[in-house]
């Protein structure tokens, strides 16, 4: 059975990656030591090989998705292959569970912060080191912590889930299985959104979404299955359309400007406008109600950091982002003024961070839903692009082609091919060529 075949190998190649982090994080010269969680970063000094290794086994799970979408499109999905593709998805789940190297420190800092416990306390963090074993915690992110620029929201769900952990690996732990959860939710509203059951799968057995948000438990999974939930609720019940987008902006404050999105299932252009309007204010007033002026400063303040480096690298990323983000503009310009989207502009959304990171590409799947056959592009290249553009090791240049490479498909795209009309109504596909 090809599904299962295919499973295998996307289970597996999963497994090796996360094994390949590992030995990168072991080989750094510069490594931190007594570390829960080994952290591969390019100020360590991580071989370049492994970075090399990771994008060819994307470039093997990319292909493997590709034939998966296009096999289960040409027959649909039985029973059988429903039930074998849980297992993979269970089995990823628990691999991705139980990493022990990530490629990032923002874990340790959301465990630091959830120790705070509280908003004040996250957006001026005191000098006093934090107690115990999560002192670690400063030897990475500095003493003081760093200055939280994730939404109020974020910070009391870190608190709820990770301040009682007795350990920092404990803690981090606990938010890899917050964002197994959220992956959960994700599942449930594309499910409901398209009915579709392998779309579906192209989430659930997709390896670049066990690395990103489970393995490295990056919070953006969570603040994803908000506006998914606000697509979904949008056409009927828009007010819960517009909390949800809030939640999402209280995670991470550029989810605000996706209301323009959201609110395009809406048949009358001034109630999409009006929506998208009251809601980016109402996010923008709840976030500065609870942040207050830290959070603002602290926003600034990042805005600043990385926008103020020098050297040909930067400068480059800097106008491919550029170019990005008139992409992103236009399109979510378009979704609200004539309710359209295009299949390769939901990328471009990455531009709208302070930095473009990889683990920002997901931003596009609710984007997508509103036209769910946007969402094989969005998710078949996600292990590939991610891989790509993996910022943890030394710089050469796979990124910023990346990026630009975005950048020409969703150009070419805008320019020369028709959009996709939102589907007002819950998505149906049947089996065909």
């Amino acid at each position: 059975m090809f599904t299962a075949a295919a499973g295998v190998v996307l289970a597996a190649t999963l497994a090796l990656a996360l094994h390949l982090v590992l030995v990168a994080a072991r080989a750094q010269p510069l490594a931190m030591r007594g570390l829960p969680y080994a952290v591969v970063d390019a100020s360590l000094g991580p071989p370049r090989w492994v970075l090399l290794a990771l994008v060819a086994i994307a470039a093997l799970q990319t292909a493997v998705l590709y034939a998966l979408s296009r096999t289960l499109r040409r027959r649909g999905v039985s029973n059988a292959e429903r039930a074998v593709l849980t297992l993979v998805a269970l089995a990823m789940a628990a691999i991705a569970l139980q990493s022990l190297a990530l490629t990032s420190f923002d874990p340790y800092a959301y465990a630091g912060y959830a120790k705070l416990h509280g908003l004040a306390a996250a957006y001026t963090p005191p000098h006093a080191r934090l107690p115990g074993t999560f002192a670690v915690v400063n030897t990475v992110w500095g003493s003081p912590l760093v200055p939280c620029y994730y939404g109020p929201l974020w910070i009391g769900v870190s608190t709820l889930v990770a301040g009682g952990a007795t350990t920092v690996g404990a803690a981090i732990f606990a938010f890899r299985a917050l964002e197994v959860a959220a992956l959960v939710a994700v599942l449930a509203l594309v499910a409901a959104r398209t009915r579709d059951a392998r779309l579906v799968a192209l989430v659930a057995v997709n390896p670049g979404v066990y690395v990103l948000y489970v393995a490295n438990a990056h919070n953006d999974l969570l603040a994803v299955a908000f506006l998914l939930a606000a697509v979904l609720a949008a056409r009927r019940v828009p007010v819960v359309a517009a909390i949800c987008v809030v939640a999402a902006s209280l995670i991470k404050v550029p989810f605000a400007v996706f209301a323009l999105y959201v609110f395009a299932r809406l048949r009358a252009r001034a109630l999409r406008i009006a929506w998208a309007a009251v809601t980016i204010a109402a996010a923008a007033a709840v976030s500065f109600a609870l942040g207050g002026a830290p959070y603002v400063r602290d926003l600034l303040a990042r805005v600043h950091q990385t926008t103020s480096e020098a050297g040909l690298a930067f400068v480059t990323a800097e106008t491919i982002k550029a170019g990005l983000a008139i992409v992103a503009v236009v399109a979510l310009i378009a979704a609200v003024g004539r309710a359209v989207i295009w299949r390769a502009a939901g990328y471009a959304f990455t531009a709208f961070g302070s930095i473009v990171y990889p683990w920002y590409l997901i931003w596009a799947l609710p984007y997508a839903a509103l036209a769910p056959r946007a969402l094989p592009a969005v998710l078949v290249p996600l292990p590939l692009v991610a891989a790509l553009m993996e910022p943890a090791f030394p710089h050469v240049g796979f990124g910023q082609l990346a990026m630009l490479a975005i950048l020409i498909v969703a150009a070419y795209e805008m320019l020369r091919r028709a959009p996709l009309r939102i589907e007002r109504a819950r998505y149906s596909v049947r089996p065909g060529p």
